[in-house]
């Protein structure tokens, strides 16, 4: 964060008059030890070298740190492409360095056919180094996101065509091929060792670039299909306008804040601008409550409403214009992360039109809009406050040069006119950042004058004693930081070229130092004037609340006890691997993590999975366990009915060997005990089992591909009617009137379980199907075991239970309060599973087991305590009282006995406590 000379320099860097290669294992020890972690933190690698240019007369420590950072490497890794990420390799600000985890799991790869068949020919490549150099930031950023996407196929990619890529990337030269729809030719051709790239502002092949030794990839049919998506062209021109916009974000706010201060524009006009005109945008309702947080306590804006409508109307322009930034940077992210769905077809740049044209043209107009705005903002506090910019070549009008909208000139339904628009958005991110850097200058430097001119009144003491305190500024609780970091710069007191240029570089949208302070001067103030709330689908529980849980779960915990259940913990997070692919169309409501360290996790979604995970890896044959833990799922929240993005389960399985129906039998025999002792009242478990309904899908004549998507449909039928459910099957997933009439004979069906058995068998429903007639004999075995165990009047046997979730092959079941009052949907749920310990070891372990849905008992138990009265959320039997001063060691001593023998007692914590209050604390 500082510079230091010469002589304060290590003895090992010290005095050093040209330029000289070190490894940056030695440049690394003596830098350690000037700065903190938290300013500088550099991993190395022994290998790795930098040169690093010296200065004649003086070393500059910050000068090496320069360096370094430009030469910082990001470390690739299993993952989303980040688009800020795209940016830096674009601009050369970072090298790439694929994790060795990376390349030993695509070691794993078996290659496809070599693909050969290219469109173009080394001789169709650019000649002019000067246009390609032009290009460079966009031909960089393709070749980022294509190698993002291949690293995302590990199933397809092969070690050699990641470290070519990231060759290419690193090697300081860029490929001289257009970027247009046949772009992915000339990358395959050029993984084959032919073509051209420009190094140091020459042309010269591939082959000279890498040297003759190199060994060239190639690309096989399957690579060349993930090369092929053509979207990624245009993606690479957005991802880079839309990085540059975004990071302008917060400084405009702050610019703008710094202008309303030293132009003294009225507070209460800033808010009328969004609240009077009824606008309810989300993004100017967020740059106002920034605003106020940068402005709070501020003595400093005016009282008059005499400003121009441009300025007046600024909060609304921001958060439009910040609004249409968020929304084109979610497209584009989402195209750089969206490999998957071209797979087959190679994909198409016509994707990206249709999700970008609109919100492309929106963009073009408001930034242009926002630019004027910008010019109005620059031009008035420089007129209001007459503050001389004469040591300025280039004033306002020539960074405001190119303010005119061109979205109407753009065809943004063609490949040319989204590129175009991507080049016009950067020109107007590079003119918005100039005024936003010029009016935070201009404004800071108004305000400094103001606050000199403050201090000249103050008579200088000889005394420093009897020197009265400088006043300062009465600026805003967010602004005062910032300033005080411009103030002691120095950068502001004057406006000049050589001033602006070293204030650009120190408070300019490139510098993360300055993003930081102005960050934390909104969010820390942000923290303190906003009052906290939860996270959306979470919620606090008090004492009382949380009485009534612990009661539920220890009767839950008695009961898995008491049939012998031990009890395991796995870890909140696993590998995201482990968990997709085993909850069929709800895998979308997985919890994915940010990537910390070169795995890519996941929050769990249930404990069934990890218990899987758990017996696989412990190489488990038989085990009874339960495990009492919270889940995560991405889903809308309804809280009135206990459904929550955090919440708990309580899992009973069994997993091993077991006869016909033995395990399942005990399973429901448990989850109808722990329904009852909790006392949620009425209930029932639905019962069916998934070899029944693949023989109901065969009977209809529907493919087995569909078995998901139909049973997805007919597993609404506790929510909705049959009618719109069969439209759902006809009309969205192309099963035929007659398979759906077919599968209405049977998902109709539900009631008793004797009653049920006797109904299948006497209609011969499953006649025509071996494996339906099976599974029917095997319902009437367990039909026998649940007599035995006295729990058949709780369950019903219904054909339209299908468990959304892949890994069942057996019986699967549902429990449901029947209770009108609570509303809550499913209470419990679970099934026979015997192939998912086999999806991680490959040794198929049968299991079988139950979810109580304790969310949802909750609500229900914690309605019923309402309707009971209070509930006594403390255990304490004995309350020790005292009358009169100086009982405390007393009193203490007499809980200290009580505690010795097990006896819960408390004691109030003041030294002399009324009786009276003693004895409402009693009553309490």
């Amino acid at each position: 964060e500082s510079s230091h000379s010469a002589k304060n320099s290590p003895k090992s860097i010290k005095r050093k008059r040209k330029s000289k290669t070190i490894t940056q294992k030695k440049l690394y020890q003596p830098l350690e030890s000037l700065f903190s972690t938290r300013v500088l933190r550099i991993s190395y690698q022994p290998s790795t070298i930098f040169r690093v240019n010296f200065l004649r007369r003086t070393a500059n420590i910050r000068h090496f740190c320069t360096v370094i950072m430009q030469k910082n490497q990001l470390n690739v890794t299993f993952g989303a492409c980040k688009l800020e990420d795209v940016t830096d390799v674009a601009y050369a600000k970072v090298e790439i360095d694929t994790d060795k985890a990376v390349l030993e799991e695509f070691a794993k790869t078996k290659p496809s056919k070599p693909f050969g068949d290219f469109a173009v020919k080394d001789t169709d490549f650019l000649t002019d180094a000067a246009q390609v150099q032009s290009q460079a930031p966009y031909i960089r950023a393709y070749l980022f996101l294509k190698f993002m996407s291949l690293v995302n196929d590990r199933k397809v990619t092969r070690p050699e065509l990641l470290q070519f890529l990231q060759a290419v990337i690193n090697g300081g030269f860029i490929p001289s091929f257009p970027l247009n729809e046949s772009t992915h030719q000339y990358l395959g051709l050029l993984c084959s060792g032919s073509g051209t790239v420009v190094k140091e502002g020459s042309v010269v092949s591939i082959v000279d670039a890498l040297g003759e030794s190199y060994s060239f990839p190639g690309v096989t049919d399957k690579e060349f299909a993930v090369l092929k998506k053509s979207s990624t062209v245009l993606n690479s021109y957005v991802a880079l306008a839309i990085t540059s916009l975004w990071n302008l974000k917060t400084a405009t706010k702050v610019a703008f804040a710094f202008n309303a201060e030293a132009s003294a524009l009225p507070k209460d006009l800033l808010e009328s601008s969004v609240t009077d005109t009824g606008n309810s945008n989300k993004g100017a309702k967020e740059v106002l409550a920034d605003l106020k947080t940068l402005l709070e306590n501020s003595k400093s804006l005016g009282k008059k409403k005499e400003v121009i409508p441009s300025l007046y109307f600024t909060p609304q322009l921001l958060g439009r214009t910040f609004d249409s930034i968020h929304r084109v940077r979610n497209i584009a992210f989402f195209e750089a992360n969206s490999e998957d769905k071209f797979k087959e077809t190679g994909g198409n740049a016509e994707s990206l039109f249709f999700s970008l044209s609109e919100a492309l043209e929106s963009l073009l107009t408001q930034s242009t809009s926002l630019l004027r705005n910008v010019e109005s903002r620059v031009n008035h506090v420089i007129t209001t406050t007459g503050i001389d910019v004469t040591g300025l070549s280039q004033g306002p009008s020539n960074i405001f040069a190119k303010k005119e909208d061109v979205s109407n000139e753009i065809d943004l339904y063609s490949f040319e006119g989204v590129r175009r628009a991507g080049e016009r958005l950067i020109e107007i991110a590079d003119a918005w950042n100039k005024a936003t850097e010029l009016e935070l200058m201009v404004a800071a430097s108004t305000l400094i004058k103001k606050q000199q001119q403050m201090q000249k009144s103050v008579k200088k003491e000889e005394d420093p004693k009897k020197q009265k305190k400088m006043p300062k500024l009465p600026l805003g609780k967010g602004n005062q930081g910032i300033f005080d970091d411009i103030l002691a710069s120095g950068l502001a007191l004057e406006i000049n070229d050589e001033n602006l240029s070293s204030f650009s570089a120190r408070y300019g949208v490139g510098s993360k130092s300055a993003l930081a302070l102005f960050e934390d001067a909104v969010a820390s103030k942000n923290m303190e004037r906003r009052r906290p709330k939860l996270a959306k689908g979470t919620r606090d529980y008090d004492p009382e609340q949380q009485t009534i849980r612990e009661k539920a779960i220890n009767t839950i915990t008695n009961v898995f006890k008491q049939h012998g259940a031990v009890s395991i913990d796995t870890p909140v997070f696993e590998l995201k691997e482990t968990l997709t692919g085993k909850y069929g169309e709800d895998s979308k409501l997985i919890y994915d993590l940010s990537d910390q360290g070169g795995e890519l996790l996941s929050l769990r979604y249930d404990l069934t999975v990890p218990f899987a995970r758990y017996v696989a890896l412990k190489n488990l044959a038989s085990i009874k366990r339960f495990h009492i833990a919270k889940v995560y799922r991405r889903d809308q929240p309804q809280m009135n009915k206990g459904r929550y993005r955090e919440f708990y389960q309580c899992d009973f399985d069994i997993a091993g060997p077991s006869g016909t129906m033995v395990a399942e039998s005990e399973v429901l025999k448990v989850v109808c005990e722990i329904l009852t002792q909790v006392g949620v009242g009425e209930f029932a478990v639905k019962i069916n089992d998934r070899v029944l309904l693949d023989a109901m899908i065969e009977i209809a004549g529907i493919d087995s591909s569909m078995f998901k998507s139909v049973c997805s449909s007919i597993d609404k039928l506790d929510k909705e009617p049959w009618e719109k459910v069969r439209k759902e099957l006809v009309v969205d997933k192309g099963v035929t009137e007659e398979a759906a009439d077919i599968i209405s004979k049977f998902v109709v069906l539900n009631g008793e379980c004797w009653e049920m058995y006797e109904k299948l068998t006497k209609d011969g429903l499953f006649n025509e199907s071996a494996k339906g007639k099976e599974a029917l004999e095997k319902m009437k075995v367990l039909f026998g075991y649940l007599d035995a165990l006295e729990i058949t009047p709780r369950i019903r046997f219904d054909l339209s239970l299908a468990r959304g979730l892949d890994y069942y092959t057996g019986l699967i079941y549902e429990a449901v309060t029947l209770d009108p009052d609570f509303k809550v949907g499913s209470i419990g749920g679970g099934g026979r599973y015997d192939g998912l310990v086999g999806m991680f070891s490959g040794k198929d372990i049968p299991a079988v087991g139950a979810s109580i849905g304790i969310e949802r008992v909750f609500t229900i138990l914690e309605e019923k305590a309402k309707k009971a009265g209070k509930v006594r959320p403390t255990s304490t039997v004995v309350l020790v009282a005292s009358v009169g001063k100086g009982m405390v060691a007393e009193k203490f001593k007499m809980c200290n006995e009580l505690w010795k023998a097990g006896i819960a007692a408390e004691t109030l914590y003041q030294d002399n406590p009324k009786p009276q209050k003693q004895l409402d604390y009693a009553f309490e």
